[in-house]
């Protein structure tokens, strides 16, 4: 059975609508954006159609939860979350139906070529974008809670596989954790 590998970006601030656009105009050969909503809550309240990235800030300021519709060749299924409390949380969605590799809660020798790619993409997109972050969170079904302290979201996150933080970043993290540098800009947080 399949279920959705996330990428959880979590934030203090916005990306901005022209990054997001420069982002997915980079990947318009891969994904497409077949639709971009505003709704009030998970319950799709006051669903609506939005016409442009440029107007998914303003959604978040109000409140709003954004949902991103994608379509790739690849994968069966995917798109984005993004809301605000608080913090602002970008979950980008993959339904790994066709890969049963990585519908597994560690990494493996079969999958690890997925994670590697997500690093790779990630450390680029940080470094050619400055996307701000303050960790990310990578699971299957995660149910990531965000606060400003990566080690108060460790603690009361659920389903994440792999913790990202910048790399040289001071956080004094968990004691059964540790560091390990997997790209010029990031390292994972490998809990034992």
């Amino acid at each position: 059975m399949a279920v959705a590998w996330e990428i959880n970006m979590i934030n203090e601030e916005a990306i901005s609508p022209e990054i997001l656009s420069l982002i997915i105009k980079e990947y318009k050969n891969d994904i497409n954006v077949t639709a971009i909503v505003s709704m009030d809550d998970w319950g799709w309240s006051n669903k609506r159609q939005l016409d442009s990235v440029a107007e998914i800030t303003e959604e978040l300021d109000k409140g709003k939860i954004i949902t991103i519709e994608l379509q790739s060749k690849q994968w069966k299924s995917l798109g984005m979350f993004v809301e605000k409390e608080g913090v602002y949380l970008y979950t980008f969605w993959i339904n790994t139906d066709g890969f049963p590799e990585l519908d597994v809660d560690k990494i493996t020798d079969a999958n690890r070529k997925y994670y590697n790619q997500v690093y790779h993409i990630l450390d680029r997109l940080i470094e050619e974008y400055n996307l701000p972050f303050n960790y990310i969170a990578i699971g299957l079904e995660s149910d990531v809670r965000c606060y400003a302290d990566i080690r108060t979201a460790i603690s009361n996150s659920n389903n994440v596989i792999v913790w990202l933080i910048k790399k040289g970043n001071n956080t004094i993290l968990p004691e059964n954790s540790k560091r390990q540098k997997v790209s010029e800009k990031l390292e994972i947080i490998v809990i034992k």
